[in-house]
């Protein structure tokens, strides 16, 4: 698999060249077009992986391949190939719903610093350059906000976390070889492990600053925001299938109780909060659930999480502010967990695993999804309220915005379709788990 890997980092590095040299002197259909034919193929071209001999043996609840103390080697599996393929797809969609003048030419320069390196961490089996690349993916995104000097972005909490994450994993990359020599290893192994995972994916308590920038980061920077939480859950899925026993264990205790603690906290968040931060407070409640998912062992709730981790990608083009009515309030309706649509089904898995660990309360599982679910009713009512109040002023659009928002189709398009992908990832779960992850259950 590491000829692939290569192909697929060159392959990826000439088209996003070809696309910043494009945006010089084509207007915004080709240039959105171009990028995001340049992201497809950034995470398209494993889809290979998906059908080849190589990923016969992957197809297990956990990423297969055991860690390697050392350097390790590359295998991406059938897992990380879907991931990879999700994420990049909806990286071009979010870039294609950010309209005209989003600089998607220095997305490009992101897209060849981030994409190569997100493709090497779910690949990579050796502990320490997977602590490494865990790091440097964050990193990347993190010095490119500092440059761009976004207003009301915060950096600086992307850098803390980024310095967190790397002391953590590499302190238990270094201690992971000596955890049979006394019986307190295994256990300082496993928390500074969960330290780290918690600051990289953002829970408890430490901020989710990959989903808080939202609308407001740059597209360039929201290219790379859109990689830093698969890489981070499937990382913790890789380390939990391949550290120690005793280290894996307590890694999945604490990760457990940090995820739950992260989903209640974000979905209260998000029923109470105002419509200004609710997106966030969805995607960080969502993140926290697939953690615990992932974190039970069990096939049920790594399907959830995987299914969950489909709807939180896709579905912020139909949550963007020019996105079209309709399409905002099936989106709000997908994120909410409206019974049997969008996010539902993949809640009720985790459920049903963290029901089957004895040591987890479920009743916390069930606080977050209620929490979660008026959210996205007042989420679709404030939409549906705001277009009766346009509506009374009978406020008509600038012709000048209009004009520049491109044809309608067009503009819209990248919202519809994230509306309804998010929709119906519910209840066409059974058949895209096993197409796009290569999971059965």
């Amino acid at each position: 698999m590491t000829g692939p890997l290569l192909a697929g980092c060159g392959l990826t590095v000439l088209l996003a060249v070809g696309c910043a040299l494009l945006r010089a002197r084509a207007g915004w259909v080709t240039a959105g077009w171009v990028t995001a034919l340049c992201l497809a193929v950034a995470g398209g071209w494993p889809a290979v992986a998906l059908f080849g001999p190589w990923a016969a043996g992957s197809h297990g609840p956990a990423p297969a391949a055991r860690l390697a103390a050392g350097l390790g080697t590359l295998v991406l599996t059938r897992v990380g190939a879907g991931v990879l393929a999700a994420t990049a797809v909806a990286a071009a969609l979010r870039q294609l719903g950010r309209g005209p003048g989003a600089g998607r030419g220095s997305a490009a320069v992101v897209a060849v610093t981030v994409a190569p390196l997100a493709i090497l961490a779910l690949s990579a089996r050796g502990l320490v350059p997977l602590a490494l690349l865990l790091v440097l993916v964050p990193l990347a995104v993190a010095a490119r906000w500092q440059v761009a000097g976004a207003p009301g972005a915060r950096p600086g909490l992307a850098m803390r976390s980024v310095a967190i994450t790397a002391v953590g994993l590499l302190a238990g990359a270094a201690l992971a070889p000596t955890v049979g020599i006394t019986r307190t290893v295994p256990a300082v192994v496993g928390i500074v492990v969960a330290v780290a995972l918690a600051a990289a994916i953002g829970l408890v308590p430490f901020t989710p600053w990959a989903v808080l920038a939202g609308e407001r980061a740059p597209a360039d920077v929201d290219l790379g925001l859109t990689w830093c939480v698969p890489i981070g859950v499937l990382g913790a899925a890789t380390l939990l299938a391949g550290l120690p026993r005793g280290a894996a264990s307590s890694l999945q205790t604490l990760l457990i109780g940090l995820g739950l603690a992260t989903a209640v906290v974000w979905a209260l968040i998000a029923a109470a909060g105002s419509d200004r931060t609710r997106v966030a407070a969805v995607q960080a409640a969502d993140v926290g659930l697939m953690v615990v998912g992932i974190a039970s062992g069990r096939v049920d709730g790594l399907v959830g999480a995987l299914l969950l981790l489909l709807v939180v990608l896709v579905v912020p083009p139909a949550l963007a502010t020019g996105a079209p009515l309709a399409a905002r309030v099936a989106g709000w309706l997908a994120v909410g967990g409206l019974p049997p649509l969008g996010a539902f089904p993949a809640r009720l898995l985790v459920l049903a695993a963290v029901a089957a660990v004895a040591s987890a309360p479920t009743w916390l599982v069930t606080l977050a999804m209620g929490g979660l679910l008026v959210a996205g009713a007042r989420g679709a009512l404030a939409g549906l309220g705001g277009a009766r109040h346009a509506r009374g002023r009978d406020v008509p659009a600038p012709r000048a915005a209009r004009a520049a928002a491109g044809p309608g189709w067009l503009a819209a398009g990248p919202g519809w379709l994230a509306a309804g992908a998010a929709l119906l990832t519910g209840p066409l779960g059974p058949l895209l788990v096993p197409l796009v992850y290569g999971v059965r259950w």
